[in-house]
C-alpha cells in the first residue's frame, strides 16, 4: 500500500510540475505583520499563484489516498506556499524583497513588502517577595507586568535562591500581554541580597525591574 502511495505522490508531483511549465505563474509575497519592534522577526509568506490544475484539489479521491495530508503545509487550493523568516535591522519603513524562486527553469520574482520597524518602548515588570527570611525557608515570588510580546522571566542558577516550583501565565488583549509568573524558592544562605535583572536569563534590554532586597538570617 505504501509503495503504491509513493508512486502516486511522485506521479502527482510530476503532473503538477508539467502543468506549471505551461502556466503563467506569479510569486506573491505578504508579511505576517506591517509593524514590528526593532530586533523582532516576522514571517514572509511566498505563494506561487496561477496553477490552474485539478490534480491536487482536495476532492474526495485525494483525501482517500492520503494526498490531502501530504500537501497540507504547501497547498492552498491551486496555489503553493512557503514561509521565510526575516529580521529587519533598520528603524523606519523597510522594503523587503523582491524574493525569487526558480521553478522548472523559470525564475519567478515577487513583489516588495514594506514593514515599519519602531523602537521598543521601555516596559516595567515588578517583583514581589518577602523582605527577610531564614536559610532553608521557602518563600513565594510574584512577577507581574505588561509587555508588547511574550516574556520569559526564568531565573539563572544562583547561590541565593533555589527555585522549586514555577507557574507562568500570560493573557493577551489588543496585542498587549499581561504577565503573571509565580515561583516558590528556598533560601540557600545568609546575607543581604538584591534581586535585579541580572538574576534572570536573557531578559530583553528594554525591560526594567525595580530591584528588591531580601535579608536572609
Amino acid at each position: 500500500m505504501m509503495n503504491k502511495l509513493n508512486v502516486l505522490i511522485v506521479a502527482t508531483v510530476c503532473l503538477v510540475l508539467s502543468a506549471c511549465a505551461h502556466e503563467e505563474l506569479s510569486l506573491k509575497a505578504s508579511a505576517s505583520k506591517s509593524k514590528i519592534h526593532l530586533g523582532e522577526s516576522l514571517r514572509i509568506r511566498l505563494a506561487i499563484e496561477g496553477i490552474e490544475s485539478d490534480v491536487l484539489k482536495r476532492n474526495g479521491e485525494a483525501k482517500g489516498c492520503g494526498l490531502d495530508n501530504f500537501f497540507a503545509d504547501f497547498q492552498d487550493d491551486n496555489n503553493f506556499r512557503t514561509f521565510v523568516s526575516v529580521c529587519p535591522k533598520s528603524l523606519g519603513k523597510n522594503k523587503l524583497g523582491p524574493f525569487k524562486i526558480t521553478l522548472m527553469g523559470k525564475e519567478l520574482t515577487s513583489n516588495e513588502v514594506i514593514v515599519e520597524v519602531v523602537e521598543q518602548s521601555v516596559e516595567y515588570i515588578h517583583v514581589e517577595m518577602p523582605k527577610e527570611g531564614r536559610v532553608g525557608e521557602r518563600i513565594n515570588i510574584k512577577i507581574t507586568g505588561h509587555s508588547n510580546g511574550s516574556l520569559s522571566t526564568e531565573f539563572k542558577e544562583n547561590d541565593v535562591l533555589k527555585i522549586n516550583i514555577q507557574s507562568c501565565s500570560s493573557q493577551v488583549s489588543n496585542g498587549k500581554y499581561t504577565i503573571k509568573n509565580e515561583y516558590t524558592a528556598t533560601l540557600k544562605r545568609k546575607g543581604i541580597f538584591e534581586i535585579n535583572r541580572n538574576v534572570f536569563k536573557k531578559l530583553p534590554a528594554h525591560i526594567r525591574i525595580e530591584p528588591v532586597r531580601i535579608e536572609v538570617k
